[in-house]
């Protein structure tokens, strides 16, 4: 019993700083190129995210390797691929930052939950990385299943309206 909690917590623990270095890395982001480069990239999301599930060609292109974990990564190099084409079409669109001070890093912070949120989702649902990284029962709860997948695709979106609006 005590084994299960502690390899249970272990997880958590685990997944939480992958969440953690995740949203680090967002923030950083946000903060070194502005929100509005963030945001493009979180509104970049969801046409590379409809252009990979609709690739035709994705069990051909093989970049890295046609087995195990190489597959993923392959898969990984494709949804980047669109995800640069999506973030450059996207940012040419967004305008710039104006906010300063607190605001600024409050804005900053709303938008990386944004950002971490989609990263987590897509390697739940549209780039599975179950064999490279495979979180642990607790964070399921929050990611699996067709509801789940439904909300956070949404919250992002909800989170920047609420970020643009201030």
């Amino acid at each position: 019993m005590t084994a299960a909690l502690f390899a249970n917590l272990t997880g958590a623990t685990l997944d939480l700083s992958v969440i953690g270095v995740v949203f680090l890395v967002s923030l950083i982001y946000c903060i070194r190129y502005g929100r509005s480069s963030l945001v493009a990239l979180v509104l970049a999301f969801y046409p590379a995210i409809l252009l990979f599930e609709t690739f035709p060609y994705i069990r051909k292109v093989t970049l890295v390797s046609d087995a195990g974990s190489g597959i993923v990564i392959n898969n990984l190099i494709i949804f980047l691929v669109f995800l640069s084409a999506s973030f450059i079409a996207v940012r040419r669109v967004i305008g710039h930052d104006y906010s300063q001070g607190y605001k600024r890093y409050f804005e900053s912070i709303i938008l990386s939950l944004a950002a971490t949120i989609l990263v987590v989702t897509v390697t739940y649902h549209v780039v599975p990385i179950g064999k490279l990284y495979n979180f642990s029962a607790a964070f399921d709860v929050f990611f699996a299943g067709t509801a789940a997948y439904f909300w956070s695709l949404l919250i992002p979106l909800i989170l920047i309206f609420i970020q643009r609006k201030h």
